[in-house]
């Protein structure tokens, strides 16, 4: 009388695809990483549950493992490369930005001379007066005649210092008419000749004390 062979477990399928997603993760990373973690504990609960009929609980395991050794390896390396991140490519964005700003105060203050045959100055604040609401007296009154012109001269609560305009001046020539406050210790100048150049501290220092007209100026406003 012939004893029956006791039966070969089968291995679960949980099992085999935890350890087949923990071993993509180590190219994926948490993307298969996770599925394995998951699928692993399905697996081990599985087996745990049919009585030695199924098995795979090794690589249920080895899923397992896989898959949170390579999720958090990819995390980490995320977050360093997130840290790594220059914090002079932040600071050259913020630059572009006021940039941009002192782009558009420039094609504004170019509109305005068009109109006005000259750039804002106290003469042509009373001639704007009623329609702009502006009074002279106020900071930088004479700019802010201009439509629009207080959400350019808003900014970012970084920005470091004050904007300045050199009233009465007129277009052409390389004379200082706009400058911006500065981020990471770098200011921009809008020229009447509607160039722009980046400039230190010092150099901001130097263009206000030999100018031909005093500038008006007023601490930076940030929009609530």
């Amino acid at each position: 009388m012939s004893v029956p062979l006791p039966a070969t477990p089968v291995t679960s399928k949980a099992a085999i695809a935890s350890l087949a997603c923990g071993i993509c993760g180590c190219i994926t990373g948490p993307i298969t990483g996770i599925p394995a973690i998951i699928s692993g504990h399905i697996g081990l609960r599985n087996v745990k549950r049919s009585q030695g009929q199924l098995g795979g609980r090794g690589a249920a395991l080895a899923g397992v493992a896989l898959g949170y050794v390579t999720s958090i390896v990819a995390m980490g390396l995320l977050v360093a490369a997130i840290r790594a991140i220059p914090d002079n490519v932040m600071q050259h964005y913020e630059q572009e930005k006021v940039g941009w700003k002192l782009h558009d105060i420039g094609a504004a203050l170019a509109r305005f001379e068009t109109e006005h045959h000259q750039f804002p100055n106290d003469s042509t604040l009373g001639e704007v007066r009623t329609t702009s609401g502006v009074e002279s007296g106020y900071p930088l009154s004479q700019l802010r005649s201009i439509a629009d012109m207080d959400d350019l001269l808003s900014g970012p609560s970084d920005l470091q210092g004050e904007w300045y305009y050199f009233p009465g001046l007129k277009s052409g020539g390389h004379d200082v008419l706009v400058i911006s406050p500065g981020v990471a210790d770098k200011y921009q100048e809008l020229l009447t000749d509607q160039t722009t150049r980046i400039v230190t501290l010092q150099q901001v220092h130097d263009d206000i004390a030999t100018a031909k007209i005093s500038p008006v100026n007023t601490p930076v406003r940030h929009k609530p």
